[in-house]
C-alpha cells in the first residue's frame, strides 16, 4: 500500500512493528513511504496505533520489528543530535513552563542548532516562528496568560523555530475550537515542509492532507489520497459511522460530513412538533421524530 511521487522519500517504514515487552503488539508490519512536502495524516478509531506510531516517526520509542530509515538511513545510525534538527515534534499532551514568556518558549526550538548558529540567528528564527504563528503581539506574554488556541500555536511555533524538514504532530487540534482548529491546520499547511499528523477528525482530512494512512488494530488498513483512502465504505467499516461528501451551499467545492448516531431522550435530529394533547389538560406535546443526526 504505497504510493509514487516525483520528490525523493524523506521517510520510510519497512514492516515496522512495535511489541512492549509483556503485551501485545501495538503495531504491525507496518510498511509506508512520505515523500519530500507531503503533508501525511495518520488516522485510525481509538486504540489503533496512532499516536504509538507518531511517536516511532518523532524518534521517541524504537520499533521492535522490522526498520525506519530517515533520508534513505536507518534510524539507528542517525545521531539524536542531528535527528533532532530534521524532525520536529508537537506532542498531544505536553506542558510548557508558565514562567516563560511565548518569545523564550518559542525559541527553545533553537536547542538543536546552538552549537551550528550564534545568537543573532536564533533570534532571527524565533522573530521568524512567532510572525508565522500570528504570536509577535503575545512575544512578552507569560505562557500562562494566552488562551488554549494560541498555547496551541506557540507549540507550532516552537517547532518551527527549530526549523526542521519534517514535522511530526500527535492531535494538534485537540481541545480547540472549530475555527482555532482551521487557523492552526492552516498554519502547518501553509509551511510548505513534510508534516506527519495523527488526526481524529476526519471532516478536517481531506482539505488538509496529502495523504492518508489509514490504520486499525495496529495493522496498515490503506493508505492513498484521502477521498480514495475514506471512502464511505471503508469509514463505515473501520468507525462504524457514516461519512458523507456533499456540495458546499455556497463554494464550489465538496465538505466532509460525519453522521454520528446519538441515542438519547432529546438528540431527535429534527424541530420539535407540537401536537394536540390530551383533552382534558389542553397541554401541547412534543412530538419526537426519530432520525439520525
Amino acid at each position: 500500500m504505497s504510493h509514487h511521487s516525483g520528490t525523493p522519500v524523506v521517510l520510510e517504514l519497512r514492516e515496522v512493528g512495535y511489541r512492549p515487552r509483556g503485551t501485545d503488539a501495538l503495531l504491525s508490519d507496518l510498511t509506508l513511504h512520505v515523500h519530500d512536502g507531503e503533508i501525511l495524516v495518520i488516522a485510525g478509531p481509538n486504540g489503533a496505533g496512532k499516536s504509538t506510531l507518531i511517536r516511532l516517526i518523532a524518534g521517541l520509542s524504537e520499533p521492535t520489528g522490522g526498520e525506519m530509515l530517515l533520508g534513505g538511513r536507518p534510524y539507528r545510525t542517525v545521531p539524536i543530535t542531528e535527528r533532532a534538527r530534521v524532525i520536529a515534534y508537537v506532542g498531544q499532551s505536553e506542558e510548557s513552563d508558565d514562567r516563560l514568556t511565548v518569545s523564550q518558549y518559542v525559541s527553545l526550538g533553537q536547542l538543536p542548532h546552538h552549537r551550528t548558529g550564534g545568537r543573532g540567528d536564533s533570534a532571527r528564527a524565533t522573530d521568524e516562528a512567532l510572525d508565522l504563528a500570528d504570536l509577535t503581539r503575545f512575544a512578552g506574554r507569560r505562557m500562562s496568560e494566552i488562551s488554549g488556541g494560541e498555547r496551541q500555536r506557540a507549540k507550532i511555533a516552537r517547532a518551527i523555530c527549530q526549523r526542521p524538514r519534517i514535522l511530526v504532530l500527535d492531535e494538534p487540534t485537540n481541545h480547540l475550537d472549530p475555527s482555532a482548529r482551521g487557523e492552526l491546520l492552516s498554519l502547518v499547511s501553509g509551511l510548505g515542509i513534510t508534516v506527519v499528523a495523527a488526526l481524529h477528525d476526519l471532516t478536517l482530512i481531506e482539505a488538509f492532507a496529502s495523504h492518508v494512512a489509514l490504520i486499525q488494530g495496529g495493522r496498515l488498513v490503506a493508505h492513498g489520497h484521502p477521498v480514495e483512502v475514506l471512502s464511505s465504505e471503508r469509514v463505515r467499516a473501520v468507525f462504524s459511522v457514516d461519512l458523507h461528501r456533499m456540495q458546499h451551499p455556497v463554494e464550489a467545492r465538496q465538505i466532509s460530513v460525519l453522521d454520528i448516531p446519538i441515542e438519547g431522550r432529546f438528540g431527535t435530529g429534527a424541530l420539535p412538533q407540537e401536537t394536540p394533547g390530551p383533552a382534558a389538560s389542553g397541554a401541547p406535546h412534543l412530538r419526537a421524530v426519530a432520525t439520525r443526526g
